[in-house]
């Protein structure tokens, strides 16, 4: 990931299937090393929607992974206020999805 960030041609905020980000992805599925790669490059969009207008937090809130939450919260680029197209916020998804670390987290 890195190798590919550190080539200024590379469209790092190119979305794919449901208008994804890379950040998202990495966001969903747990890469913690891909979620640091990409916040340490400042042309990534961090607060990005899909197709759902929900965000990497968001997602991230969403599946209960508190490193990465933790790690998003840490970017002061990082909007917890965002709302997706069902007018949920990060805090909404993790309490929806009984994530209640997170949610002391994200208060």
């Amino acid at each position: 990931v890195r190798t590919l960030l550190s080539d200024s041609k590379v469209e790092v905020n190119t979305k794919g299937h449901d208008y994804q980000t890379p950040l998202h992805v990495a966001a969903i599925e747990g890469h913690l090393g891909c979620v640091k790669a990409l916040l340490e490059d400042k042309r990534v969009e961090v607060n990005s929607c899909d197709d759902k207008k929900i965000t990497p937090l968001s997602h991230a809130a969403q599946t209960g992974n508190k490193e990465i939450v933790e790690l998003l919260l840490d970017d002061s680029r990082v909007d917890v206020t965002k709302v997706d197209e069902d007018g949920k916020t990060a805090l909404h998804m993790a309490a929806h999805s009984g994530n209640t670390d997170l949610v002391q987290i994200l208060i």
